[in-house]
């Protein structure tokens, strides 16, 4: 007869994904053990206070485009790890790969618009090396 398994996914900060990666290998004298220091971790990260600060900030273009469906991505200089709408943020990437296979995830309905409003935010040419996380979740506020 086979086990019964269940999977679980949460988020989890590098932190505690070190101390779940130490239970798995067995850091942990008892699995017991090792499951209540990694919820007991969890616990106190989930009741961390959500700042203003944590979220990513959105000027009127990427709002219509959010709530037109049609942004399903955002690039920034900085990660947005906090943010409880971001499912993943890919390593820092190229403005002209961004701009060449990201446009329509970005919202954009070309590359060329893409990069004419990256230039009205940052208010000068972005350059094809430039650097940016692309952070991808769901941004549409649900009703």
């Amino acid at each position: 007869m086979e086990p019964n398994v269940v999977t679980v996914s949460f988020k989890v900060s590098r932190e505690l994904e070190a101390k779940l990666n130490q239970a798995i290998s067995g850091r942990y004298t008892s699995l017991s053990e090792g499951c209540r220091s990694i919820l007991d971790d969890w616990v106190a990260e989930g009741e961390t206070k959500m700042e203003k600060k944590d979220l990513i900030p959105f000027k009127e273009w990427s709002q219509e485009r959010i709530e037109a469906g049609v942004k399903h991505c955002t690039s920034r200089h900085k990660r947005y790890p906090k943010d409880p709408r971001v499912e993943w943020i890919s390593p820092k990437l190229p403005w002209w790969f961004i701009r060449e296979y990201l446009w329509k995830p970005e919202g954009a309905y070309s590359p060329d618009e893409l990069q004419g409003v990256i230039n009205s935010i940052y208010k000068r040419e972005v350059p094809e090396d430039e650097r940016f996380y692309v952070h991808f979740g769901k941004f549409k506020k649900e009703r």
